[in-house]
Parts: structure tokens; sequence; C-alpha cells
């Protein structure tokens, strides 16, 4: 065979070599220049299984908001709550005391996403909110012989409450009243005057909110309601406020519903004339 024809004997058996044979030329054919995707993996070794791919952690749902820690709070009601009053005198004198009421003071201007948190969680945040900033005030300017001497106590002094700055007035009558509906709060916050209710031993918490108010409503209204035969005497507040107990019956069945039978029996007769203690 010439050298030209051996050649062209190559060309053939490379381009139709049979099914099974390899190529005896140094040619690479092109599944050799661009091997797959599979035949480069490596293979299992025979016996073993196959590795398992790598789980990829599920994402974590982000936590819940929650009220801050108003543990400092919860150690100065224990121990300056006094009966029927508060002792900002005593709180004055203690540096440590004063300490952990700006720690609280910080904790209410600090709470973040309140919008998130569950009806009686914000409720009750917003109440201790109250109480927490009014004391502050009063000791800040200690010593006062009553609120109303300091300029602007009320409406006009601003506190930071979960970031905003508000006034006492805003923050009651803004944030809670006009957003919650719940009369039983004017039992709940405490102005530090002498016709306040009085401050619970402990903060209100969305496990106690409910049995609280009720508890601070009922003794509210007996410790400041006079009944003589068809005359009653309620406190002011149920005449500045009247509208907020509306929708639950009224001014008089609230308090008849908190008294014994006899005087809730005349609280609700409207022969029985109402009339107002003056604030002190």
């Amino acid at each position: 065979m010439t050298t030209m024809n051996r050649f062209s004997l190559i060309l053939f058996l490379a381009a139709c070599g049979p099914s099974g044979s390899s190529t005896t030329t140094g040619s690479a054919s092109p599944s050799t220049m661009a091997p797959s995707a599979a035949a480069t993996a490596s293979p299992a070794v025979e016996g073993e299984a196959a590795p398992e791919a790598e789980e990829v952690p599920a994402p974590r749902e982000a936590a819940a908001p929650t009220s801050p820690d108003l543990g400092p709070w919860a150690e100065l009601l224990t121990t300056y709550v006094a009966e029927g009053g508060f002792r900002y005198a005593a709180l004055h004198a203690d540096n440590a005391a004063k300490a952990k009421l700006a720690a609280a003071v910080q904790a209410i201007g600090s709470a973040e996403g309140i919008s998130d948190w569950p009806r009686d969680e914000r409720l009750a945040f917003l109440i201790n909110a109250y109480n927490i900033l009014t004391v502050h005030a009063v000791i800040e300017r200690w010593p006062i012989e009553g609120v109303m001497e300091v300029e602007g106590f009320f409406d006009g002094i601003e506190h930071s409450v979960a970031g905003e700055s508000i006034t006492l007035n805003t923050l009651e009558n803004e944030r809670i009243r006009a957003v919650f509906g719940e009369p039983r709060i004017h039992f709940a916050v405490n102005c530090a005057s002498t016709s306040c209710p009085p401050l619970r031993n402990e903060p209100f918490s969305a496990d106690n909110l409910e049995a609280s108010l009720e508890e601070q409503a009922r003794a509210f209204v007996r410790s400041t309601t006079s009944v003589r035969g068809r005359r009653a005497t309620l406190s002011k507040l149920f005449e500045w406020f009247a509208d907020d107990f509306a929708a639950g019956g009224g001014v008089r069945e609230f308090v008849a519903s908190r008294l014994d039978e006899d005087d809730a029996a005349a609280i609700r007769n409207e022969r029985t004339r109402l009339q107002y203690s003056d604030y002190d």
C-alpha cells in the first residue's frame, strides 16, 4: 500500500471506526476535549453511599418585640409606695434609688416596635410609662409642694416614650385614651396628686392588666363615693371624663357596678343627684 493510500485509509477508519473500538491516533476527539459534567464528577467507591447534599438551615424567624425590662421600677414601687401615697422625699435622698428610676426612664425611651406588640402589652407599657415619667419629673424638681406649681408639668415638659418626644397630656389623651377606649385607665395612671388614684406596688403587665385595672377601679370607686339619701358624691374624674364611660352604660352604671347593693341601687336611680368632689 502506498503512503498516500495508507493515509487515506487511516482517515477513513478514524471517521468510521467500529463501535466500541478506540482510536489509535494521537488526535483528541471532541468528546475528550470537552468532557461532560457527569464525566468530571468523582465516582462513588463501590459499596459506599454517595455523599449527601449539605443541608441549608432554615432562616430564623425574627423574635417578636417585647416590652422592656422594668425590674428597677418594680423595686421602686415595692420600696416607696406607701398607704395612699408615694415617698418622694425618701426616694430623692437615695442615690441608688434615683439610679434605678433613671434606668426605668431610659427603658421607656428606648423601647422599640411597640406598634407590633399585643394590645395588653402596649397598654400596660404606656400606663407604666406615664407613672414612671410622672415620678421622675417630680424627683427632678424636688422639693415641690404640688405639680401645678411647675409650669407646663403636664402639657409643656416633653419626655421620651419609645423614641417619641411627648408631654404627659399627649401620652394620656392621644396615646392611651384615644387608642384603647379603656375607661379604667383613669384609676391606673397617677398624676402625683392627692385626689389621683394611688400607685400600685407592682408594674402593670400583659398578664396582670385586666385584674389590676378592675382592682384599681373598684378600690377607687369605693374610696371616693359617698351616698346619702338622694345625693351621691363622686370623684371629679367622673365629671371631667364622663364621655369615656358612655360605652359601658355611663357613669352611673360604672360606679354602681362596683358598690354594695344598697348604694348601687341609689346610684342607678335617676332621682339620685350626682355631685362631684373638689380635686386636690
